[in-house]
């Protein structure tokens, strides 16, 4: 669940997680007495319990990240300043680029459908290679092959797709 920004949400973390749970068990809450659907919370996220699928909630504010997501991504911040520690980059990726990546590659396999054919092939193909665990970079591959397929058009199936990633690896300068 992710929510627009707010002046009204605390500024220390620490709160803004206190204030996150409490938003969950709420939700937990209206969900057992409006629907009679039973669900874990734990101060990090909701899991609803459908009959056959649990669903996983969490909350998302982006001023929670904005500071992190900044110093990940500006090349002209001075070297002195410390890196954000590892969970906080493991929260900014799960909760912020994955689902906009997500969201991205979802409305280019609508225009283009071989990219999911492709993108599966590919990940197929590099665990094959015992190189599995590297989803986002495949997935990375595969778009840049249909978003920028010069000096070829755009592939329209799946094996052109994957020989273009192969072609790819091997013509980029590493």
């Amino acid at each position: 669940v992710e929510f627009e920004s707010s002046g009204r949400w605390p500024e220390d973390k620490t709160a803004q997680r206190k204030v996150a749970a409490a938003m969950l068990l709420s939700m937990r809450e209206e969900l057992l007495s409006d629907l009679g659907i039973e669900s874990d919370v734990t101060e990090g996220f909701l899991d609803v319990r459908y009959p056959e699928v649990v669903f996983r909630v969490r909350i998302f504010h982006a001023h929670e990240f904005t500071e992190a997501a900044h110093r990940v991504t500006n090349f002209q911040a001075p070297t002195s300043m410390a890196p954000p520690d590892g969970e906080t980059l493991d929260r900014l990726r799960t909760l912020w680029w994955r689902p906009r990546i997500r969201a991205a590659m979802h409305a280019q396999v609508l225009i283009q459908p071989a990219l999911a054919g492709a993108a599966r092939l590919c990940k197929r193909w590099m665990a094959s290679q015992l190189l599995s665990g590297y989803d986002d970079f495949v997935e990375h591959l595969v778009s840049a092959v249909f978003l920028r397929p010069a000096p070829f058009e755009a592939p329209t199936s799946l094996q052109v797709a994957f020989c273009r990633v192969c072609w790819l690896l091997d013509s980029f300068d590493w």
